[in-house]
């Protein structure tokens, strides 16, 4: 079980790379809007709860930089914006949990602001 709990971070970001990966493709034609496409930002909500509730691991950081390089990598064949966000969210993800109380509220509303600015 110990060996488990030390991959549960890198288990669960696959994970979510995979469902959204896998979604995204299926999803894809109910979400265009206007000939666009639309993303299901499952890997940083992802990467947001994991920093949420184990804000004490400083190896998270590391893992959501080497799940931003994969998961543009494999969508997009080049180095892209997931490299540089799911680190920033995940350290955004520590000080949050640290600063404002673990209430679903607050927690919902650094959500909220982190993918906004995220999208932006």
């Amino acid at each position: 079980m110990r060996i488990f709990k030390q991959w549960v971070l890198a288990i669960a970001l696959y994970l979510a790379m995979v469902l959204e990966g896998t979604l995204s493709v299926y999803l894809q034609p109910s979400l265009t809007y206007q000939h666009g496409r639309a993303s299901l930002m499952l890997l940083p909500v992802a990467v947001l709860v994991i920093a949420y509730e184990d804000d004490q691991n400083d190896k998270e950081f590391w893992l959501a930089l080497a799940a931003g390089v994969v998961s543009d990598l494999y969508f997009w064949g080049v180095i892209g914006i997931y490299t540089f966000v799911l680190p920033a969210l995940s350290a955004f993800g520590r000080w949050y949990s640290r600063v404002f109380p673990e209430l679903f509220v607050f927690r919902l509303l650094g959500n909220v602001l982190a993918i906004t600015v995220s999208c932006l």
